[in-house]
C-alpha cells in the first residue's frame, strides 16, 4: 500500500492516476484522461520480461490501433534500462512492452500513447524481484 501512496504522489504533478487492479497488475489512466491502461504484470524478475497493457477509452471499449512508446526507468538509482524497450502491438487491446531489468528495486514504466487527435502521457510503477 505504501508503494501505491508514494506512486500516486509522485504521478500527481504529472496528472496521471493510478489503482490497484489484482495481486500483479496495476490500471493507470493517461494525463488527458483519455485511455485507461492495464498493466500486468507489475512485479517481475530480474532480466527481460513482457509488460501487458491493455488499452480501454472512457466507455470501457478496448482500443487497437494506436502508437505506444514505453522506457523504463529506476527513479531511485538515476538510470534508465540497460537495453532498449520495445513495444508491439498484440490485437484486441493489448501492447507488449518488452522490457529488461537489470537490478531489483522500484522501476517506472512510463510512455505515451498516440492516436490521430491526441498524444497522452502514462506512469506506471513496476518492482523488480529477484
Amino acid at each position: 500500500m505504501l508503494r501505491i501512496v508514494a506512486l500516486l504522489l509522485f504521478l500527481a504533478p504529472l496528472g496521471c492516476s493510478v489503482a490497484p487492479a489484482g495481486d500483479d497488475a496495476a490500471e493507470a489512466t493517461t494525463d488527458g484522461g483519455t485511455w485507461t491502461l492495464s498493466v500486468d504484470p507489475v512485479q517481475v524478475a530480474l532480466g527481460w520480461n513482457d509488460l501487458a497493457i491493455t488499452i480501454r477509452d472512457a466507455d470501457d471499449a478496448i482500443v487497437q490501433g494506436l502508437e505506444v512508446d514505453a522506457d523504463l526507468q529506476m527513479p531511485s538509482m538515476g538510470h534508465g534500462s540497460s537495453e532498449p524497450v520495445t513495444t508491439t502491438e498484440q490485437g484486441d487491446g493489448v501492447y507488449v512492452v518488452r522490457g529488461y531489468f537489470q537490478m531489483s528495486g522500484a522501476w517506472l514504466l512510463e510512455g505515451t500513447v498516440t492516436d490521430a487527435a491526441s498524444s497522452e502521457a502514462f506512469a506506471v510503477d513496476v518492482e523488480a524481484v529477484e
